[in-house]
């Protein structure tokens, strides 16, 4: 019988291309410019350094991403009502505009993959990703990466992705090492934005 993880990980590769295909022809952007405009979509507010750590980028990776969204017109940056000296990221008008494309483009991909499953199989099939994104969240411990072509719309209950962060952050609670140096140093900084539920659930840009 064929190892199903094969099949996969074929599976993932060819979602993963046609996904990146379809963001990027319906936002004209290149390279992770389209997961940055969803994520900031996502999480209006987010700073430089934890856009970088959502996309697994440099932090002067995420700095140019960002000069290239606010050249476009996409982003804004604006500094922090709580610390002036913090900078946050914005959706402009046209930045909402287009982190809907991206995500009305990923939408389409999905939904066609999935076309060829009955109803109870898209049951099944969403309960199965549920524990497995729970499961890779567990172990990822405070990486919010995997939200980064997040919809909010779909945030608003029983995230798992939230869930298995909260799994590993009770476990390093209880854990023998929790407080040696290392223990916080393997997952890269919980996001302020993605991890307020007061900010999930919305595209929030700058007023018109």
């Amino acid at each position: 019988m064929p190892d199903p993880l094969h099949r996969l990980c074929a599976l993932v590769t060819g979602l993963d291309d046609r996904v990146r295909d379809a963001v990027q022809s319906a936002s004209g952007l290149t390279g992770v410019a389209p997961d940055a405009l969803a994520t900031i979509g996502h999480a209006p507010g987010l700073r430089v350094e934890d856009l970088a750590s959502m996309l697994r980028v440099s932090h002067s990776g995420a700095v140019r991403t960002v000069d290239r969204l606010v050249a476009a017109g996409l982003v804004e940056r604006r500094p922090s009502a709580g610390d002036r000296r913090t900078v946050e990221l914005l959706l402009t008008p046209a930045g909402g505009r287009a982190c809907r494309r991206v995500l009305d483009a990923r939408n389409r991909v999905l939904g066609d993959a999935t076309a060829v499953l009955d109803p109870g199989d898209r049951d099944a099939l969403a309960a199965l990703v549920d524990r497995l994104l729970t499961g890779i969240a567990t172990r990822a411990g405070a990486d919010h990466s995997l939200c980064r072509l997040c919809d909010p719309d779909d945030c608003t209950a029983g995230c798992p992705v939230e869930a298995g962060s909260g799994a590993a952050a009770a476990d390093v609670a209880v854990s023998p090492t929790a407080g040696s140096p290392g223990a916080a140093a393997s997952s890269p900084p919980r996001s302020a934005g993605a991890s307020s539920p007061a900010r999930r659930g919305r595209v929030a840009t700058r007023p018109a």
